[in-house]
């Protein structure tokens, strides 16, 4: 919701289950994310995950 962006709220909520992963021994995290989606990929950035692989993304939508 764009009027709750930028109160920390994905940051506060990613860091939980970061923090969870890590006290449960997980060693790695993949994350697929639209490459248009500039605020996921920026909040993600923030929290250290890098670009690995790209890939293109088909979807098919039965004729209506």
């Amino acid at each position: 919701i764009p009027a709750s962006r930028g109160m920390g709220i994905g940051s506060l909520i990613l860091s939980g289950i970061l923090e969870e992963a890590k006290r449960r021994g997980v060693e790695r995290i993949d994350l697929l994310v639209d490459s248009r989606n500039f605020v996921a990929r920026r909040l993600y950035s923030v929290h250290g995950f890098q670009v690995e692989d790209t890939r293109p993304i088909y979807l098919h939508l039965p004729n209506r």
